[in-house]
C-alpha cells in the first residue's frame, strides 16, 4: 500500500493527562515519515458540513521523526518537551511504544480557544518511492487544560428529555465527569447541596446546564413539582430569593466558588445580563456564569454517537395581522433590529430571508382581559380598547417591547361567573424573521467559545 492509514485515539479526552495514542495501520514499511501534531482551527463533521473555530489556528504541537517498520513508528526524533513557562500539556504516545511525550501547548495558541482543543495529525513520508501523506478528517477532542482549575471535575445537567436534550447527553456524556437530569432550579440546588464528595480539590470546576430560553426567560421552572411556570424570568428569582416570602435559598455550598464556571447551554440567554446576574445570584454569587448569546443546538449522527455543538442565527421582528410583509419591508426591519449584532446591507438580508429553507412565519394569537369584579365598566367600546390597551402584560416577556404592532379587535364587555365583569379582546401580531446555522466567511459552521465575548454573555458582564 503507497498511502497511510493513521488512526488517533481516543476520539474524546476528559482528562488531559489521558495519552493521545497514534497507530500506523499501514503502509507496512516506510521511510523519512514526519507526524505533525497540530491544533486545528476547522475540520469535517460530516461530508456537508464542516466546523470551524472564530478565530482559531492551524497550530504547531510538536513534530515526530523517525521511519515504520512492520507498522510500527521507530521515533529517531522528537520534539522537546521542555516546559520552562510551565503551559499546559498534552500526552503523546505511539502504539506498540511505553514511551509518554509531555508536549507542552504555547500559551498564545490557547487563547482562541474554548472549552476544547481539537488536535489531529499531518503525516509525510516515502512508501516506497512514492511520497505520501495523511492529514485528520476529524480531531481529537481534548479537554482545554485551562477550562478547568486544576482539573477539577465537570458536571452537566440535563433540565428535560426532549430531542434537543437526548442530543445534548450524547455529546457530554463522553466530556462531562457527571450527567444528571435536574428538571427544575430547586432540584439543581438541592443536588449541589448534597454533593459533598468530589474528587481532586473537592470542588467543582465547570458546571453545563442544558436548557431552553430566549433573550427573556430561562425556560427551566424555578420551583419542583407540578403545575409551576416553564418559563423564569429575572423578577422571579428575585422575588423568590428577596422577596417578602422568599420561596428559596441561595446556593450556599464550598463545592462552587470564584473558580467555578456555570455554563447555560440554552437559546439566546447570553443577551439578557439581568437574567445572568440573577442566576449567578442564584447559585451562590461567587462562580461566573456565560450563556450564548444566539441559538443553540447539538448535530448528531449515528444514533447520537457522534455529536457536535453549533450556534444558528435566530433574527426575527413583527408585522400587524396575520400576513407576513413583503422581503424588502422585512429585510429593513431585520437590518434596523440587529444592526448591532451583525453588519449586514439591507440587500444581504433580501438575500437571506429570501431563502425558503431559513425563512420563518407564524401568527399569534393573544388575548387580554381586564377583571373589573362587581363594578360593570362604564364608557364606549373606544374607552374600552384604551383601557385595555394601556393594561396589557403579556405572558411571554418576548412581546413586551413590540406589543405596539399587535393587530386588537373589537373591545368586549362581558359578565363571567368566576370574576364578574370583565372587558376582553383579542389580536393577532405575525412574527417573522430567518434562522440558519452560524456560518463564518468560508461557509464553515462556528463552533462557540466560551471566551469570546461576541459569542456568550456573561455574569459578571465582559
Amino acid at each position: 500500500m503507497s498511502r497511510f492509514r493513521v488512526t488517533f485515539r481516543p476520539g474524546i479526552v476528559a482528562d488531559p493527562a489521558t495519552p493521545l495514542v497514534i497507530r500506523f495501520a499501514a503502509p507496512r514499511q516506510a521511510t523519512d515519515v514526519q507526524v505533525s501534531i497540530v491544533e486545528l482551527d476547522s475540520w469535517n463533521y460530516t461530508r456537508r458540513m464542516r466546523l470551524a473555530e472564530d478565530g482559531g489556528g492551524f497550530n504547531l504541537v510538536g513534530i515526530f521523526r523517525g521511519d515504520i517498520a512492520d507498522r510500527q513508528f521507530n521515533v529517531t526524533e522528537a520534539p522537546s518537551t521542555d516546559n520552562p513557562n510551565d503551559w499546559p500539556t498534552v500526552t503523546i504516545k505511539f502504539h506498540g511504544s511505553d514511551t509518554e511525550y509531555q508536549l507542552p501547548i504555547p500559551e498564545g495558541d490557547l487563547t482562541a480557544e474554548g472549552c476544547e482543543l481539537e488536535l489531529g495529525l499531518v503525516v509525510t513520508g516515502q512508501v516506497g518511492r512514492r511520497t505520501a501523506t495523511f492529514t485528520s478528517r476529524s480531531p481529537v477532542f481534548v479537554r482545554h487544560p485551562d477550562a478547568v482549575v486544576d482539573n477539577r471535575p465537570v458536571l452537566t445537567i440535563l433540565s428535560s428529555r426532549d430531542g434537543y436534550h437526548r442530543a445534548a447527553r450524547g455529546y457530554w456524556r463522553r466530556r462531562a465527569d457527571q450527567v444528571v437530569r435536574l428538571s427544575s432550579a430547586q432540584a439543581m440546588l438541592e443536588y449541589l447541596t448534597e454533593q459533598t464528595e468530589l474528587p481532586g480539590e473537592g470542588k467543582w470546576g465547570q458546571i453545563n446546564i442544558v436548557c431552553h430560553g430566549n433573550e427573556y426567560a430561562w425556560f427551566v421552572p424555578l420551583m419542583s413539582g407540578r403545575g409551576q411556570p416553564r418559563q423564569t424570568y429575572h423578577t422571579d428569582i428575585d422575588d423568590a430569593l428577596n422577596g417578602e416570602t422568599p420561596r428559596l435559598n441561595a446556593l450556599d455550598v464550598d463545592t462552587v466558588d470564584d473558580q467555578t464556571s456555570i455554563v447555560l447551554r440554552g437559546c439566546n440567554l447570553g443577551r439578557n445580563q439581568n437574567l445572568l446576574n440573577m442566576i449567578r445570584e442564584l447559585f451562590g454569587g461567587e462562580a461566573t456564569v456565560y450563556a450564548p448569546r444566539f441559538l443553540q443546538y447539538y448535530a448528531f449522527r449515528n444514533g447520537g454517537r457522534r455529536t457536535t455543538e453549533a450556534f444558528q442565527q435566530d433574527c426575527f421582528a413583527y408585522v400587524s395581522g396575520r400576513r407576513p410583509p413583503s422581503t424588502s419591508h422585512a429585510a429593513m426591519n431585520l437590518q434596523a433590529r440587529y444592526e448591532n449584532d451583525f453588519d449586514y446591507t439591507v440587500e444581504e438580508w433580501e438575500e437571506i430571508y429570501s431563502n425558503r429553507s431559513w425563512r420563518r412565519g407564524r401568527v399569534l394569537r393573544m388575548t387580554n382581559t381586564l377583571v373589573y369584579g362587581d363594578e360593570r365598566p362604564t364608557g364606549t367600546r373606544d374607552d374600552w380598547a384604551y383601557e385595555l390597551e394601556e393594561s396589557w402584560t403579556p405572558s411571554d416577556q418576548n412581546f413586551q417591547q413590540d406589543h405596539y404592532w399587535v393587530d386588537w379587535g373589537r373591545a368586549r364587555r362581558m359578565h363571567t361567573r368566576r370574576h364578574g365583569w370583565v372587558l376582553t379582546q383579542t389580536g393577532s401580531i405575525y412574527r417573522y424573521g430567518v434562522r440558519r446555522p452560524w456560518r463564518d466567511a468560508d461557509g464553515n459552521s462556528i463552533v462557540p467559545n466560551i471566551t469570546n465575548p461576541d459569542h456568550y454573555g456573561r455574569s459578571p458582564e465582559w
